[in-house]
């Protein structure tokens, strides 16, 4: 897809959420993760698990959002191949997407 100047767009990514907010659902399964950066904060949410890097502490923290959701039990030495592997999946979507980090 191309905007009126001949750029290439990226596709929207995403799911509806019509159906929730309907009431026909009450939930909405997400097939893929969900990645953000947000001044200087990155994360990405896969499942129940989601790792975080907050600019102030340089590292990436996993965390277990099913048992964890206020986020103050970091697994990420614990599980540290879960945390690669999601840190490498939100680089890939930065440089898909063109985030600077």
């Amino acid at each position: 897809t191309k905007n009126e100047k001949g750029d290439s767009l990226l596709l929207l990514e995403g799911i509806s959420l019509l159906s929730v907010l309907t009431g026909e659902n009450k939930k909405v399964e997400r097939p893929d993760p969900l990645f953000w950066h947000w001044v200087g904060h990155r994360a990405v949410r896969e499942g129940n698990l989601k790792v975080v890097w907050e600019k102030r502490g340089k590292s990436w923290e996993l965390y277990d959002l099913s048992r964890n959701r206020t986020e103050t039990r970091n697994l990420a030495k614990d599980q540290e191949a879960k945390a690669a592997e999601l840190v490498k999946k939100w680089i890939t979507w930065a440089r898909m997407t063109g985030v600077k980090f």
